[in-house]
């Protein structure tokens, strides 16, 4: 018997340069510039048109998109990362490419660390002595490593 594919195996068929404009929200010459800085790498057809892959074009719209969302992606998925979501979950639950999640994880993390290593001392101080139940931080100072 014969296997049937489902629609959604095959590739996408690749774009113009007008449809990469539309597609992007912008003018032909800015897809041109985009060429020109190799975010875009376009490939000539037997009859001399540029065409685009439309997987690197997605990638380039929702890099844009997280530019000018004014953060509100880069919050949703570090909410997720807060609360214990694994990026493939990420990846599903918001729509975005992998590259994207994993670019966002990274920035969370570099800005995650001094805070949580914060957050980790504070929390070991204000536990304070578990015998006594006094906490160990000072109302003058604060944090227990500034004495």
């Amino acid at each position: 018997m014969p296997s049937q594919t489902d629609a959604g195996d095959s590739p996408p068929p690749p774009m113009t340069r007008a449809q990469v404009a539309r597609r992007l929200g912008t003018h032909v010459t800015t897809v041109r510039r985009l060429e020109r800085a190799a975010k875009l790498h376009p490939t000539r057809n037997a009859h001399g048109v540029w065409l685009f892959d439309p997987r690197e074009v997605e990638q380039i719209a929702v890099a844009r998109s997280l530019d000018g969302a004014g953060g509100v992606i880069a919050a949703r998925v570090f909410k997720a990362l807060r609360d214990g979501f694994s990026l493939r979950d990420i990846v599903i639950a918001c729509e975005l490419s992998p590259d994207v999640v994993q670019r966002l994880y990274a920035d969370w993390l570099a800005m995650e660390s001094p805070a949580r290593a914060s957050a980790l001392r504070l929390a070991a101080a204000t536990a304070g002595d578990k015998r006594t139940g006094r906490s160990t931080i000072t109302p003058s100072h604060g944090d227990p490593e500034s004495r």
